[in-house]
C-alpha cells in the first residue's frame, strides 16, 4: 500500500474547502454587518429626530405660557404706576403683584422690576420668607434687558441653571391715539431655575433610559440636565438636525441630535451610547460566528467523507501500479463501484491480466506496452481533472443552496423595513429619500444574487407549453425597465414557429441576455436588435445583438463558467444559469464577438410543427 503523503486529496479537500467557506462567510458577514450598523444609526437618528421635535414644542409652549404671564403682569396698571413714579405705598402693592405670579421656588427663584436705564429698582425672591428687596438684590442678568423682551440665554447660578424672561413696561397709549405705545419705562424679569427633578423624571420615561436629556444654549455654551450645569456635546458647526458623534467626559462614544426650542435661543439634546444603539451588531457577530464554526465544521466533514470516498480508491490503484512497476504482476485492484473510478479499477484490472498473461513477450512488445500505459494514466489524469470539477460544482451548488436561503428571508425583512419607512414618513427629506432609494437598490442587487445562486443550485424540471417568442421577448422588455438610451429593434416573422419550452425560464434566459447587453452599452447609448429566425427544422432561433465594446478571446472562453465576471457588481452566476436553463428545455445557448465591437449571443431552441407566432 503507498504512503499517503502530505499533498493527498483526503488532506487538501478539506482545507480548500474550510478556506472557501471561510472566506464567503467572512465576505458576506462584512456585507450584513455594514447594512446593518447603517440601518442601525439611520433607526437612532430618527427616532431622535422625533422625540426631540416632541420635547421641543411641549417645552416650546411651556415657555410661551410664562412669556405671556409676565407681558400680562407688565400691563397691570400697579407696575407701570411704581416705575413712574415709585413710593413706599406703590413699592408695597407692586410687591404684592409680583408675588401672585405663578410659578414654584424650584422653577422661579424671584420676580424683579428694573428701571429703564437698566437699574434694579425692586425683587421678589420666591420661598425665601423674605420681604421684597431692592437695588443690588437683584439677580438678573443686564443682558436679558437688552432687547425688546423674551427668553434669554441659560448660565449657572447658585448650583443650578438659571436663565430670565423679560417684559418691557410701557405707559398706556394715549387715548386719543388708539394702538400707539407709550415709552418705556422699565422691565419685568422673572428669574427662572431650570431644576425640576419632576420633568426630569418624566422625560427620562419617556425617551428610554438608554437615552440622554439636556437643555441648552444655541452655541453650545451652557447646558443643564434640569438637575444641575453639566457639560455638553460640541456644536460648532453643526447642521440643524444632524446626528453628531463625540466622546463623552467618561471616554464613552455618544451620538446625539439638537433640535431647536421655539421662540428661545435654546436646544435640546438627546443623546444615546453609540454602544446601546449598535448593541444588535453584538448579537449578529455572535450568530454568525456560531454559523461559521457550524458551517466550516460541516463542510470540513463532508469534504473529508468525500475526499476519503476518492483517495481510498486512488491509493488502491497507486499502489497496484507501483508494484507492477516492480515486477510484480499478481496484484489486483478490487474497487466495487460503478462510477469513474470502479471503471478505472476494472481497466487496471484487465491490463494487469493482459501484461501477466504476456509478460514472456514484454521484450517485443514494450513499445505498445509503454503506449498503453501512457495512455491509461492520460485517461486516470482526466478522470481526476473531471472529477475535481465536479466536486467544484457540487460543493459551489450546496453553497449557493444554503446561503441563497439563510439572505432570503433578511433581504425581505430589510424590504418591507424600507417599504415601511417609506410609508411612515411624511414628507421626508431630499437626503431621507435618497437614502432609501440606495437601500432599495442595494437590497434588489442582492436579491439579484441570491436568485443566481439559488438558481444555479437547482433548475427545477421545465413546463413545456407552445409559447410565442415575441410574446417571451416583450414581456422580459416590460421587466427590463429603462435601457438608459439603448434604442431597441425588434425583427420577428409572422410565420416563426412557437418554440416548446418552459416559458418561465426562457424569460429568464432571455432577461439575462437583455441585462448584459445593456450593460455591454450603459453610458454610451447604442442599438439592441433582437431576431427570432429558423435556425434548422424544428428549432427557433433568437439573437440579441448589441454596439457594445465586445469582448476578449479569452473573455469570451469563459464567460459561461460559474463565477467569472467582468462587472464590477454581481458574482458571475447570470450566464451559467441562462445556459442550464436553455439547456434544459433541450437548447443551446452560445456567443460571439466582432473585432469592430459588438457581441452577439444566440439562443436556439425546440419547436413543434405547426406552431406559429
Amino acid at each position: 500500500m503507498a504512503r499517503t503523503g502530505t499533498r493527498s486529496v483526503e488532506r487538501q479537500l478539506p482545507a480548500l474547502m474550510c478556506v472557501l467557506l471561510l472566506a464567503a462567510m467572512g465576505a458576506l458577514s462584512a456585507i450584513a454587518y455594514n447594512q446593518l450598523e447603517r440601518s442601525l444609526m439611520l433607526g437612532v437618528r430618527d427616532r431622535l429626530h422625533t422625540v426631540s421635535e416632541l420635547l421641543s414644542d411641549l417645552l416650546g409652549r411651556s415657555m410661551d405660557t410664562r412669556v405671556q404671564r409676565l407681558e400680562a403682569l407688565a400691563g397691570s396698571p400697579e407696575v407701570g404706576a411704581y416705575l413712574r413714579a415709585p413710593d413706599d405705598e406703590g413699592r408695597a402693592r407692586v410687591a404684592a403683584v409680583l408675588a401672585e405670579l405663578p410659578g414654584t421656588a424650584s422653577a422661579v427663584q424671584a420676580v424683579e422690576l428694573w428701571g429703564p436705564g437698566g437699574e434694579c429698582v425692586l425683587s421678589v425672591p420666591r420661598g425665601r420668607g423674605e420681604e421684597p428687596a431692592a437695588g443690588t438684590a437683584c439677580v438678573a442678568s443686564t443682558s436679558s434687558l437688552r432687547g425688546p423682551g423674551g427668553i434669554g440665554a441659560i448660565r449657572a447660578g447658585e448650583g443650578a441653571a438659571l436663565f430670565d424672561i423679560s417684559a418691557p413696561v410701557r405707559v398706556p397709549p394715549d387715548p386719543e391715539t388708539p394702538g400707539a405705545g407709550g415709552p418705556l419705562v422699565g422691565h419685568v424679569v422673572e428669574v427662572g431655575r431650570l431644576a425640576n427633578p419632576e420633568s426630569a423624571a418624566l422625560i427620562e420615561a419617556l425617551i428610554g433610559s438608554e437615552a440622554s436629556f439636556l437643555l441648552g444654549n444655541a452655541p453650545g455654551d451652557a447646558w443643564t440636565d434640569l438637575a444641575g450645569v453639566v457639560p455638553g456635546p460640541p456644536l460648532e458647526g453643526a447642521e440643524p438636525d444632524e446626528l453628531i458623534a463625540y466622546t463623552g467626559p467618561d471616554g464613552e462614544r455618544r451620538v446625539g441630535m439638537a433640535a431647536a426650542l421655539p421662540g428661545t435661543p435654546w436646544v435640546v439634546w438627546l443623546e444615546f451610547p453609540r454602544s446601546a444603539a449598535l448593541a444588535p451588531l453584538g448579537l449578529f457577530l455572535e450568530r454568525t460566528a456560531l454559523a461559521t464554526v457550524v458551517i466550516l465544521l460541516l463542510g470540513a466533514l463532508a469534504a473529508w467523507g468525500l475526499g476519503r470516498r476518492i483517495a481510498v480508491p486512488l491509493r488502491e490503484v497507486t499502489g497496484a501500479a507501483e508494484a507492477m512497476a516492480a515486477g510484480r504482476y499478481s496484484g489486483r485492484v478490487n474497487v466495487g463501484r460503478q462510477d469513474e473510478i470502479g471503471r478505472l479499477g476494472g481497466a487496471f484490472n484487465a491490463m494487469a491480466d493482459q501484461v501477466e498473461e504476456h509478460q514472456r513477450e514484454l521484450e517485443r512488445r514494450v513499445e505498445d506496452r509503454t503506449s498503453e500505459v501512457r495512455s491509461a494514466l492520460r485517461r486516470l489524469q482526466e478522470t481526476q481533472d473531471q472529477l475535481v470539477r465536479r466536486e467544484k460544482l457540487a460543493i459551489l451548488g450546496q453553497l449557493a443552496s444554503g446561503v441563497g436561503h439563510e439572505l432570503r428571508n433578511p433581504l425581505g425583512v430589510m424590504s418591507n423595513a424600507v417599504y415601511y419607512l417609506d410609508m411612515v414618513i411624511e414628507d421626508p427629506r431630499p437626503e431621507v429619500k435618497e437614502y432609501l432609494g440606495i437601500l432599495r437598490n442595494q437590497i434588489g442587487l442582492s436579491e439579484k444574487i441570491v436568485e443566481d445562486l439559488l438558481d444555479f443550485a437547482r433548475v427545477r424540471p421545465p413546463q413545456r407549453e407552445r409559447a410565442p417568442l415575441a410574446e417571451i421577448v416583450d414581456e422580459q422588455l416590460g421587466r427590463l425597465g429603462p435601457t438608459n438610451g439603448v434604442v431597441v429593434e425588434r425583427q420577428f416573422p409572422d410565420d416563426l414557429p412557437h418554440p416548446w419550452v418552459d416559458r418561465v425560464q426562457t424569460g429568464q434566459v432571455v432577461l439575462n441576455l437583455l441585462s448584459n447587453a445593456v450593460q455591454a452599452m450603459e453610458g454610451s447609448g447604442g442599438t439592441l436588435t433582437l431576431r427570432g429566425s429558423t435556425a434548422e427544422p424544428g428549432r427557433v432561433r433568437l439573437e440579441v445583438v448589441d454596439t457594445g465594446a465586445g469582448m476578449e478571446p479569452d473573455t469570451l472562453a469563459k464567460i459561461f463558467e460559474p463565477l467569472f465576471t467582468t462587472r464590477a457588481r454581481g458574482i458571475g452566476l447570470g450566464l451559467a444559469v441562462a445556459r442550464s436553463l436553455a439547456e434544459a428545455n433541450e437548447g443551446s445557448l452560445s456567443a460571439a464577438s466582432r473585432p469592430d465591437g459588438g457581441s452577439t449571443f444566440t439562443l436556439d431552441l425546440p419547436a413543434r410543427d405547426g406552431a406559429r407566432a
